[in-house]
C-alpha cells in the first residue's frame, strides 16, 4: 500500500515492518484523513472498536464516521488493509511476551518535529490503558516533560491522570521514551460547568504578582513586543494580581474525558504548568470551540467569547476568584497575544479589539 513517506518512516520508527515474513506479519486497518494515516487499527473488530476511541474528532462528519466504525461490526471492512509485523523497537519491547495486545495507534501531527504516537493497549485480563510514545529528540523531550509533570500532580488536583509506568530508552542506539496512563472510555462531552469547576479547583494560593514569573507570561510579553503592543500591555496589567494556578495549555472539551461516573479525566498535558496564568485555559477552550467546531470568523469569535465571559454567572465567579474580575477585554487580549503565532488570523484584533458589546 502506498503511504506518505513521512508516515511510512514514522511507522517504521515505532516498530512496524511491512512485508514481513508471513508468520510475523499481521493485518491492520488504516483510518486515514486527507490521505494521511491517522490511525492503525487491528483487524479484529472487538479490539478495533475500543482502539478507534483514541480519536476524538471535532468535525461532525468525522465524529459520525468514527461512531459508525466503532459501533457496528461491518463498516470497518471498508478501511484499507495494511500488512505489517511488529518486530523491532519500541513496540516489540513494549509488547514483549504477548502479555499485552495492541488495540490501536493514533499518529500525531505529521507537520510537527515532536510527532508522537498514542497507543491503546490491552493486558491479559482485558484491562485497557493508554501509552504515549516518542521516538525523535523533540518528541522524547515532550514525553519526559509530561510524565514528570503528571508525577508531580498525582492525587493533588481533580481530573489529573496517574502515570502507571515509564519507559526511558532515550540513551539507547534507537532512542525512545514512553509512559502509560489509565484508559478512560468516554462518550460524553464536558459541560461548561464541569470545565469551570476544574479550573476553579486548579487555583492555588493568594492573588499576587507571581504569575509574572511564569514562562507563559514571558512568552506573551515577548510576542507583545513583536506586535508592538508590549508597553501598552505592561501598563494595563501593572496593578493586576492573580492567583497561582495549575494550567493545562491546551484546555479544550476534547481533551477532557468523562468516566462512567461523570468525573473528568484530562489528557494531553505536554503544555501544562504548575505555575501558570489562570483564565487563559478557559479562554482557550471557548476560542478553539468557536474556531474549530462552530467555524466562526475571528471577529465573531471574539465577540461571542467576550459575551460568555461577561454574561455567564459561573464564569464571572471564576474570574473574580482568579483575580481577573471584570477585566474581560484584557484577559481576552492577553490570550490572543500569547496565541498570536498559533492563531494568526486574530492578529489584526490584537492592536485594536473590536467592540465587545455589538
Amino acid at each position: 500500500m502506498d503511504l506518505f513517506e513521512d508516515d511510512r518512516e514514522f511507522l517504521l520508527g515505532l516498530g512496524f515492518v511491512p512485508e514481513c515474513p508471513k508468520l510475523e506479519s499481521q493485518r491492520w486497518r488504516l483510518f486515514k484523513r486527507s490521505g494521511r494515516v491517522l490511525m492503525v487499527l487491528p483487524e479484529k473488530w472487538l479490539r478495533l472498536k475500543n482502539g478507534i476511541q483514541l480519536y476524538q474528532p471535532q468535525r461532525r462528519a468525522a465524529r459520525w464516521m468514527t461512531h459508525i466504525v466503532g459501533t457496528f461490526p461491518g463498516p470497518h471492512f471498508f478501511l484499507p488493509v495494511w500488512s505489517a509485523g511488529i518486530v523491532s523497537e519500541p513496540l516489540a519491547t513494549i509488547l514483549e511476551g504477548s502479555e499485552i495486545s495492541l488495540a490501536g495507534v493514533l499518529l500525531g501531527n505529521p507537520t510537527q518535529a515532536e510527532r508522537r504516537a498514542i497507543l491503546l493497549l490491552e493486558n491479559r485480563v482485558g484491562d485497557y490503558f493508554v501509552l504515549k510514545l516518542g521516538t525523535t529528540a523533540e518528541a522524547i523531550d515532550r514525553i519526559k516533560y509530561e510524565a514528570r509533570l503528571l508525577g508531580k500532580l498525582e492525587s493533588r488536583f481533580k481530573g489529573v491522570p496517574s502515570v502507571l509506568k515509564n519507559w526511558d530508552q532515550s540513551s539507547s542506539e534507537n532512542p525512545w521514551c514512553a509512559f502509560s496512563i489509565p484508559f478512560c472510555k468516554s462518550s460524553q462531552s464536558p459541560s461548561l460547568e464541569t470545565q469551570i469547576n476544574l479550573l476553579t479547583d486548579w487555583l492555588t494560593g493568594q492573588a499576587s504578582d507571581v504569575f509574572r514569573e511564569s514562562r507563559a507570561w514571558e512568552v506573551m510579553l515577548a510576542r507583545a513586543t513583536a506586535l508592538g503592543v508590549n508597553e501598552e500591555i505592561e501598563n494595563s496589567t501593572r496593578i493586576l494580581k492573580l492567583k497561582s494556578a495549575l494550567t493545562h495549555g491546551d484546555f479544550t472539551p476534547w481533551n477532557i474525558l468523562l468516566d462512567e461516573s461523570g468525573d473528568p479525566f484530562v489528557i494531553d498535558w505536554e503544555y501544562g504548568s504548575l505555575e501558570g496564568v489562570p483564565g487563559w485555559d478557559l479562554v482557550h477552550s471557548l476560542v478553539f470551540t468557536s474556531v474549530l467546531v462552530d467555524k466562526a470568523e475571528p471577529v465573531d469569535t471574539i465577540r461571542s467569547v467576550a459575551a460568555r465571559l461577561q454574561g455567564n454567572p459561573a464564569i464571572k465567579t471564576y474570574l473574580n476568584a482568579s483575580g481577573w474580575g471584570s477585566q474581560v477585554a484584557l484577559l481576552l487580549r492577553s490570550y490572543l497575544i500569547l496565541m498570536s503565532q498559533e492563531l494568526p488570523q486574530f492578529t489584526p484584533w490584537v492592536s485594536e479589539m473590536p467592540s465587545l458589546h455589538e
